[in-house]
């Protein structure tokens, strides 16, 4: 699970509107904003860890990643009692996992965090580096975490506290994951955003954030976290000026590559169905052809066969004589076997003889219709 991107935008335009100069009114805001934000390095507006990490194999070169590996936020351990209760740093793969992914976020290791994360994105990974280069490690963490909406998954909030670069005072801290088991059985953090998770999942977490104690943590943490800004001006002039720069331009570079990305595709849908109609086009045209080229053999192949009927002696019909057909046979415009259709006989059609030429009579249907049939195929008696 990701952060939201909307929610960021909104913060940050908020954030504009601030006189950061005014601290009252900076650390205002930050309170106000405590149960909006849990997915954060500081659980302010301006922090957003990215969810990622997992069950690598430890090698805590941060002299901050592996320390007090039992740490509880004083007040707030584990009550052990009802089920659905955080239980804290009980689980040494949630454990691990969490540590390996501090360990790597502070050391900008994006190489072994792609390894871990499903998944991580370029954007993602310029932010890493970026906020990597001001941290020098991580201490106190504690994991307090929930069994999931599914099997093999768990809601983990993780306390932290950061120890900036050139900074006396360690930032408190907030990160919440939604951690499970990928096909391979290995413990992974989510990053898809909440769009593509599945409908329980989404549900769980809508019920997460309202639950008492993740409230009662987060409100904790953020009262730690304020405390440490009133406490030492360095650390608070440092998130809202450095950290707050940061994440305004990630939120450019993601809102660009969003907008990049909509145009590739909105161009690829147009190409994709222009594509279609031609392919349309053409099976239209190639139907109509063969439509046309099988209707034209078969009347070649008709003509073919009234040409090569044996041709037997003209019987003599009368001018004016009522004559009957005795097949069903084509009416020709003109006394040739090649003569251009103009109707087709029935059994026992009456005719009018006009006149003869040769094996062909001229006569008249009852409905009006002059042209020529073959004598063969009339006779005098209504068959």
């Amino acid at each position: 699970m990701s952060f939201n991107i909307d929610n960021l935008k909104e913060k940050i335009d908020e954030l504009k509107k601030i006189d950061f100069k005014d601290k009252d009114q900076a650390l205002a805001f930050l309170k106000k904003n405590v149960r909006g934000v849990v997915a954060g390095i500081l659980i302010l507006a301006l922090f957003i860890t990215l969810f990622v990490g997992s069950c690598g194999s430890p090698d805590l070169k941060n002299p901050y990643a592996g320390n007090n590996l039992n740490y509880v936020v004083p007040g707030l351990e584990a009550k052990g009692g009802e089920q659905g209760d955080y239980k804290v740093n009980s689980n040494n793969d949630l454990n691990k996992l969490v540590r390996n992914y501090f360990n790597w976020f502070a050391e900008g290791n994006v190489g072994e965090l792609e390894k871990l994360v499903s998944p991580l994105d370029e954007n993602q990974k310029n932010l890493v580096i970026a906020l990597s280069e001001y941290i020098e490690g991580y201490q106190n963490i504690a994991v307090y975490f929930k069994d999931g909406p599914v099997k093999d998954s768990y809601m983990v909030s993780v306390y932290h506290e950061t120890k900036f670069k050139d900074i006396a005072t360690r930032a408190p801290g907030l990160t919440t994951f939604y951690i499970h088991k990928n096909d391979n059985g290995t413990l992974i953090i989510d990053n898809r955003p909440q769009s593509q998770l599945e409908e329980e999942v989404v549900a769980y977490l809508e019920i997460f954030k309202t639950e008492p104690d993740v409230i009662e943590l987060a409100e904790r943490v953020n009262t730690n976290s304020t405390k440490a800004f009133e406490e030492d001006p360095d650390l608070y002039n440092f998130v809202v000026n450095t950290y707050q720069k940061i994440y305004t331009d990630y939120y450019a570079a993601v809102k660009t590559a969003a907008e990049e990305a909509a145009s590739k595709a909105a161009e690829e849908e147009a190409a994709s169905k222009a594509a279609a109609e031609e392919e349309a086009r053409k099976k239209a045209e190639e139907e109509a052809a063969a439509k046309a080229a099988e209707e034209a053999s078969k009347q070649a192949e008709q003509q073919s066969a009234e040409a090569q009927q044996p041709q037997p002696a003209a019987p003599a019909f009368a001018e004016g004589a009522t004559v009957y057909a005795n097949d069903m046979v084509n009416i020709r415009k003109q006394a040739e076997a090649s003569g251009a259709p103009v109707g087709m006989t029935e059994v026992g059609s009456e005719f009018t003889v006009l006149g003869v030429e040769g094996e062909w009579v001229h006569v008249k249907a009852s409905n009006g219709y002059v042209g020529y049939i073959k004598s063969e195929f009339l006779q005098t008696t209504k068959p």
